[in-house]
């Protein structure tokens, strides 16, 4: 992917990364990632950088992969994770007991921490309130940073009156100037005539994706209707597949990341090369961090559209997905892929097989969220699911219901005895 110097956008974001805390704001396709990632990479300090995806929706995903990005350069967090979690989960503030532990384990390093596409867990309280107690105590060394489309839920007017944050790097900032769209013709190797740098300004905004479609061979860069909007774009790619195209992409809607592993895996040379092909055409569709992934207003608009595709070619790609995963051991994202399409009898296999693993990893609610997803839907529990429910309810202190959920696993088990009598 071609990239130009940004050296107006790179020097303001290393001014804002020497305070403790530097927050970028900005909707889908304005540039925050890559624009993140170069003044990071560009500079002389260490940094780690989070990504956040919807699989860290959750409390104790977002806590483990945040761990988990922290891990080379400090491994505590992810090894006691588990514990850590179910202290916290009992105390009266879990919040504020897991940003503790944290803070502890990061008060002697010398680093950036970069969370990427916060937006992404903006849904759970709980990781608001987590985040901010993680920030409110100014550790010497470390720098935080946070991506997101809307930081409306953190205290960022009390970061700038005490001094700890420049105003927000925002859409203004993070806009393409007609020198810097000129660079990046140059850099593609496209001829803009006197005059279309600014055309293009004009017609996008400075809009980052707009921009770079714009700069595609063979796009008409200096007229036409605004390209403000990411949804459009994404319409004009989908247009041009055929349903058989699109077909083929199925497997990987169901997959939460598009590394080269998984895509093998599923699909072969075949669908690797095919997303690889799209990734190179339209690099706006796709968001980088540890692995690549749909764009999430990309991976709607491809929900859309597959909900015309047969059902029994569904199921089989589901299935495909829920396979891969499940060689992988990545039993936490093939759990909430089986409870997202209502499988309720791959949902109880999981939890049979690997309930305790996913408890004792610190997936706890992710289990009793499932418990209740299966009762919502009248399957029929097996005793060893319903007592996965009743050893987190004991963890966790509610012992009255604890008992009572041991009391139904054990009834069950009296049940099937006497129906094998």
């Amino acid at each position: 992917m071609v990239r130009v110097e940004r050296r107006r956008l790179t020097e303001r974001l290393k001014r804002a990364i020497a305070l403790p805390i530097t927050v970028v704001e900005g909707a889908a396709g304005c540039g925050k990632s890559v624009a993140l990632f170069d003044a990071l990479s560009g500079g002389d300090r260490p940094f780690t950088l989070f990504d956040v995806g919807p699989e860290h929706g959750r409390l104790p995903a977002f806590v483990q992969g945040l761990a988990d990005a922290l891990a080379p350069y400090a491994p505590g967090p992810r090894i006691a994770f588990a514990s850590a979690y179910s202290r916290a989960i009992v105390s009266p503030q879990p919040t504020h007991s897991l940003a503790v532990w944290l803070q502890e384990h990061l008060k002697d390093l010398d680093l950036t921490i970069a969370i990427d596409n916060l937006h992404n867990a903006d849904g759970d309280p709980l990781i608001h309130g987590f985040v901010g107690r993680l920030l409110e105590r100014t550790l010497t060394n470390v720098r935080w940073v946070l991506c997101a489309r809307a930081t409306h839920y953190l205290p960022v007017a009390g970061w700038l009156a005490f001094g700890r944050m420049e105003l927000p790097i925002g859409e203004a900032d993070l806009a393409f100037t007609d020198d810097e769209i000129e660079a990046l013709a140059r850099g593609r190797r496209i001829s803009l005539a006197s005059g279309a740098a600014h055309a293009i300004e004009e017609r996008t905004g400075g809009w980052a994706t707009g921009v770079a479609f714009l700069l595609q061979p063979g796009a008409d860069a200096g007229n036409g209707s605004p390209i403000r909007a990411l949804e459009p774009l994404i319409q004009r790619v989908l247009d041009a597949y055929d349903a058989d195209a699109l077909r083929s992409l199925l497997a990987t809607y169901y997959l939460p990341e598009l590394s080269v592993e998984l895509l093998l895996a599923i699909g072969g040379h075949a669908l690797a090369l095919q997303v690889d092909a799209l990734r190179a055409r339209s690099p706006f569709l796709f968001t980088d961090g540890r692995a690549p992934r749909y764009h999430d207003r990309f991976r709607e608009a491809l929900r859309a559209r597959l909900s015309l595709i047969d059902p029994v070619q569904k199921q089989a790609a589901l299935d495909s997905a829920a396979y891969v995963l499940t060689h992988y051991k990545r039993f936490v994202e093939c759990l909430s892929l089986r409870l997202e399409t209502g499988q309720a009898d791959a949902c109880i296999e999981i939890l049979e097989k690997h309930g305790i693993e996913l408890v004792e990893q610190g997936n706890a609610d992710l289990v009793e969220a499932a418990v209740a997803s299966l009762q919502h839907m009248d399957a029929e529990l097996p005793a060893s699911v319903i007592a996965l429910r009743a050893m987190i309810d004991s963890r966790l202190g509610r012992f009255d219901t604890a008992e009572a959920w041991f009391a139904q696993a054990i009834a069950r088990v009296e049940i099937l005895d006497l129906d094998h009598a």
